[in-house]
């Protein structure tokens, strides 16, 4: 059974995207449980351990079945003055806001990575969003949100000191959010910025 071993976010996160993010995280280990309901015979790793577009498409799912009234689209086209950039990996247009998110998925290697490090990691991902938001914000209602979605597998067996639920976010330069999920020896990791 999936359990959730933390949901937190700094201070500096609006509240509306904050309240919206709580429940989507919160509410994203039930479309896990139901994954294992669909697939049985998969053990924990395989879905955690998965391709970026299935955790993509689950956070999704999770997003159309708890907020009806939102709308989104996956690998959404994004141009500039005609010019093609390439794909945001997922927006949401919401009745108060819109959300353009780039998702990574990484394989946790052990390290416990500095701030320095960590800014130096979503480097590229971050200049990738930025371009999708400069292409897309005069096609919103509202200056949209974005939001950088990192997955990070943990193979808790072979990494039994990563503890997921003592993370300190405080510390993440960059990051301002972070959700943590276990099943079995496998977890985890949600966490990037949003703004």
């Amino acid at each position: 059974m999936v359990k959730i071993s933390k949901i937190e976010f700094k201070k500096s996160v609006d509240r509306e995207i904050k309240k919206f993010l709580k429940t989507v995280f919160e509410k994203l280990a039930i479309e896990f449980i139901q994954y294992h309901n669909i697939y049985p015979d998969s053990k924990d790793s395989i879905l955690f351990n998965s391709e970026e577009s299935l955790l993509l498409g689950l956070f999704n799912n999770t997003i159309i079945r708890n907020f009806t009234e939102h709308q989104s689209a996956i690998e959404f086209g994004s141009y500039n003055n005609n010019e093609f950039i390439g794909r945001s990996d997922l927006m949401v247009f919401a009745k108060d806001f819109e959300l353009i998110v780039e998702a990574k998925k990484w394989i946790y290697d052990g390290k416990n990575n500095t701030a320095s490090q960590m800014i130096e990691y979503i480097k590229d991902p971050k200049e990738q969003l930025l371009k999708y938001y400069h292409a897309e914000r005069s096609n919103c209602n509202n200056d949209p949100y974005i939001m950088l979605l990192i997955f990070e597998y943990v193979n808790l067996k072979k990494y039994p000191d990563c503890k997921l639920k003592d993370y300190n976010i405080e510390t993440s330069d960059g990051i301002n959010y972070y959700a943590a999920y276990e099943e079995g020896n496998s977890g985890l990791m949600v966490y990037g910025f949003v703004k």
